[in-house]
């Protein structure tokens, strides 16, 4: 029983997946079959939460630490535009001179030096972590579009690309699996598994719920909080990168998807408190991150927003689900708050009355 106490809201969001699913399914159906549930339809929704579904693994990382950053889909297109550029250096005899893996590294460096610049607003400055990445956020967004002019960057490198559209479990002469929903999807894994069983998971938890118990432990917490930035920043190249990979290019286009946004709303949705702490972990913040995707992905088979005059409800909705999952974080951590009071005011009792 205490199990489904625990996991109550999770349930909550696979029975929402499983409506929103179902809807979606039954509305897309033409000529006795469903769109919806079409081997394109399924891949492209995977596609969908690859990049999304990295991204959240940082953010969400960092929300359970008490901390935040808003700039990070500005700092994965800055990202993604050095990775192009780079692709684009030739060598005397025409030919790439910058294998994409050292292009990789060259960028991943670049959002090291970044985090430890949020780490330093943050941490030595005392900033508030909102203010000051969304005061960087301008600064990256700013200098990806005065480098590119605002267009975009092309991404020929085969070897990069074919990641963007390669995928396994075949079933007839369709494939539903994109390879980089399996990295995605390994990735969060990965990270689960450390949140739960490492000690440094534990003080994740530890810094974000208390801090003050953090400091009476002996948890640095500034070397915590500049691990989980630079964390952030790599994981957001990183998604930064798949979605270049499945667009062949590199655009500020990417800052408009705003993946990552999505991603902390699935990681808040499953659990994660924007408050510090999280009930469910990434558990319930990948169960987040389907339902999420599969809700705005299954909109476009409803016949209202497939007229471009409706393009401004989807957006609204999206900022809807947003405020709802806040609120819902707001209430968990005002009756976590009330029942901690009530715990204390009885063992002060108990104690009183023993005396």
């Amino acid at each position: 029983m205490s199990f489904f106490k625990k996991q109550f809201k999770t349930i909550c969001l696979l029975l929402l997946f499983v409506i929103f699913f179902a809807i979606a399914s039954v509305v897309s159906i033409k000529n006795g079959k469903s769109a919806f549930l079409a081997g394109p339809a399924i891949r492209s929704l995977l596609f969908q939460m690859s990049a999304g579904g990295v991204m959240m693994v940082g953010m969400a990382c960092l929300l359970m630490s008490g901390s935040i950053d808003l700039s990070t889909d500005s700092q994965a297109l800055l990202g993604i535009i050095l990775f192009a550029k780079l692709l684009q250096i030739k060598n005397s005899a025409g030919n790439a001179a910058i294998p994409w893996g050292v292009a990789f590294l060259i960028c991943a460096a670049l959002m090291v030096a970044i985090a430890l610049l949020h780490s330093f607003l943050c941490n030595k400055l005392r900033f508030m972590p909102f203010i000051a990445t969304i005061a960087t956020s301008s600064v990256y967004s700013g200098i990806s579009t005065w480098w590119t002019s605002g267009g975009t960057v092309a991404i020929n490198r085969a070897s990069f690309v074919n990641l963007g559209k390669t995928s396994i479990l075949t079933i007839g002469k369709q494939s539903f699996l994109p390879v980089l929903f399996i990295i995605s999807a390994a990735i969060i894994f990965i990270y689960a598994i450390m949140l739960i069983y490492t000690r440094f998971g534990r003080r994740i938890y530890l810094v974000g719920g208390n801090p003050m118990a953090a400091r009476l432990a002996g948890i640095n917490i500034t070397k915590v909080s500049t691990i989980l930035f630079v964390n952030n920043s790599v994981l957001a190249l990183i998604g930064g990168l798949m979605w270049s990979a499945q667009k062949k290019m590199a655009s500020v286009q990417f800052s408009t998807a705003a993946p990552s946004m999505s991603g902390m709303t699935a990681a808040i949705l499953g659990g994660v408190s924007f408050m510090g702490g999280g009930a469910t972990g990434l558990g319930g913040a990948f169960v987040g991150l389907i339902l999420l995707n599969t809700f705005t992905y299954s909109l476009n088979y409803y016949p209202i927003f497939t007229e471009q005059k409706w393009d401004w409800l989807q957006i609204t909705l999206g900022g809807l689900i947003l405020i709802i999952a806040l609120i819902l974080d707001a209430t968990s951590a005002q009756r976590a708050h009330r029942q901690m009071l009530a715990a204390r005011k009885k063992a002060v009792q108990a104690a009183a009355s023993k005396a």
